[in-house]
């Protein structure tokens, strides 16, 4: 029955894919992952017939098997739609945030997120409502993640507390705190994608945070790489953010002369 369903939204996936949508896809993510052509609100509508008009007698472990095997599939769309339908199982109450965890992290350490498109996608639609589910202790089980080895799942230590971070702490007592430490923890790491998730996120919460991450970023300057502190000061004053450049430009030339 799984890979009946998987092999039938393939066909409807393929059905509205345009070439032109495939390349451009596959050249905006370097070739890194395999389009079919379809761009995401298509891929939203056709996921929702697909559960609608296929899977509507489905019982909610079949669904959950459904979608960690989707995320396992090659093409970027499939993964998009395996995250959907997770979302969907856990909003159903049909995935628990421990075993829920467990199976992600297994999707990543398996190779099967590649990119910060997925990687965003699973944190977002995935990994937030298990945190919402399991509160500040699958929090910090998310954010233990910072010390796999695993790059993609490293950017999801940060870039899972996004949304949280935007509404501040009121969305989870603690988060301040669990951010800034995350972020300190992930900062040292010299790869691109994980130093931009740290700006992320702290770009979001300093809208609700703004001394504590202001002093967390002087206190880290050298640690980021110039997009990494783009991002977290991008909604701050422009002044500020030409003198905490300047000044990072200084450290880490200073670092390197060392």
């Amino acid at each position: 029955m799984i890979q009946h369903a998987i092999e039938r939204l393939a066909v409807r996936l393929d059905a509205g894919a345009d070439p032109e949508v495939r390349a451009g896809a596959d050249a905006y993510l370097k070739h890194v992952i395999p389009h079919r052509g379809v761009k995401r609100p298509g891929v939203t509508a056709v996921v929702r017939q697909w559960l609608a008009e296929d899977l509507h007698e489905a019982e909610p472990s079949q669904l959950r098997e459904i979608g960690f095997a989707l995320l396992r599939q090659p093409y970027s769309e499939d993964k998009y739609a395996g995250a959907m339908v997770l979302e969907r199982v856990i909003a159903a109450g049909a995935l628990g945030w421990r075993e829920g965890l467990d199976l992600l992290a297994d999707v990543f350490d398996d190779g099967c997120v590649q990119e910060w498109a997925t990687c965003d996608t699973v944190c977002g639609r995935v990994c937030a409502p298990l945190i919402t589910q399991g509160g500040m202790e699958c929090a910090r089980a998310v954010a233990s993640w910072r010390d796999a080895s695993n790059v993609w799942r490293k950017r999801a230590a940060a870039v899972s507390f996004v949304g949280f971070a935007r509404k501040g702490e009121s969305s989870l007592p603690g988060l301040t705190a669990l951010v800034l430490q995350t972020a300190g923890a992930l900062l040292p790491s010299p790869e691109r994608f994980i130093n931009l998730g740290v700006g992320w996120v702290l770009r979001e919460l300093g809208n609700n945070e703004p001394d504590a991450v202001l002093a967390f970023v002087e206190s880290r300057l050298a640690d980021f790489n110039a997009e990494g502190l783009r991002y977290a000061l991008e909604k701050r004053d422009p002044a500020l953010r030409k003198e905490l450049s300047a000044k990072r430009t200084a450290l880490t030339r200073r670092r390197r002369s060392t």
